[in-house]
């Protein structure tokens, strides 16, 4: 893959998940689901099919981390602040 293609893969993978990040996944808003689906499409276009489950694996497992440091600290918060 040549530095220009890997680019390109970056760009659109960082496009998707900033619209996923700013919460454009909203069940109400058609359009805003449309342009999620359009900025996935371009991501899976632009970037090998192994990259993209790597990616994806990446994502997946940071917000994993971050409810269960979030649920963690407001048990541990909620539990030090009753006792």
């Amino acid at each position: 893959m040549l530095r220009e293609e890997r680019e390109l893969c970056y760009k659109h993978r960082d496009a998707y998940y900033e619209a996923i990040k700013r919460g454009e996944i909203e069940e109400t808003n058609n359009n805003k689901k449309k342009e999620l689906k359009r900025l996935k499409a371009l991501f899976e276009k632009h970037c090998p099919k192994s990259w993209v489950a790597h990616f994806e694996k990446i994502r997946e497992d940071s917000e994993k981390f971050t409810k269960l440091t979030t649920t963690t600290t407001t048990t541990t918060t909620t539990t030090t602040t009753t006792k």
